[in-house]
């Protein structure tokens, strides 16, 4: 399921919380990314929005329930209040990842996705494969993406990150990132915004 309608912040959002949910209970879910578009009025739908505010809003509403249940229609709609009710993967809260330190963020991703946020330049968006190190601004947010591990070689050092654009983009869906650059802010800001949800 690919996106390119600035619904990044609500596929991250529900890829961490799936994620959550198969580590604490062993079931994974594949959980429903509209119901966030729709029902979230605390961000933009379509339009844009925060992993954070999303998770305060799965709070309050119990849950979020199956992409079965509540299909991806791509367009921003009306909230369906009766299949948003039928909720399969709660959390209990979540946790802003210290800013500017990939160390922190290193720390939160050994334990389970993370939500981040970085500027996804044009050399981002072209990515095919290998380490990306191409230029970015590390202040300048447009993206949120799902950071879901960590590697090394004997040259390089990398994030291992999800991508919300379909299998189509990148290297089958994700990208392989420089890690502890010289920026405290981390290649493309990638250490300026963190978030992942708790049981």
């Amino acid at each position: 399921m690919g996106e390119m309608i600035g619904a990044c912040w609500a596929f991250s959002t529900a890829a961490t919380i799936e994620s959550l949910t198969q580590i604490n209970l062993g079931v994974l879910y594949d959980l429903s990314v509209q119901q966030i578009v729709d029902c979230d009025t605390s961000n933009l739908g379509c339009k844009g929005g925060w992993p954070h505010l999303a998770f305060r809003y799965i709070m309050k509403q119990g849950g979020l329930t199956t992409e079965a249940t509540y299909p991806f229609a791509g367009v921003d709609g009306t909230c369906d209040a009766m299949k948003a009710a039928q909720t399969v993967a709660a959390i209990g809260g979540y946790v802003r990842v210290p800013r500017n330190s990939e160390q922190a963020l290193m720390a939160a991703v050994a334990q389970q996705p993370v939500s981040v946020g970085l500027h996804a330049s044009d050399d981002f968006q072209h990515y095919r494969k290998g380490v990306f190190n191409g230029y970015c601004q590390n202040n300048n947010i447009t993206h949120i993406v799902t950071f879901v591990g960590y590697d090394e070689t004997s040259s390089d050092k990398y994030w291992i990150v999800k991508n919300s654009w379909g299998d189509w983009w990148g290297d089958n869906g994700y990208i392989k990132m420089e890690r502890d650059i010289a920026s405290p802010e981390g290649l493309c800001g990638i250490a300026t915004y963190a978030v992942y949800p708790t049981p």
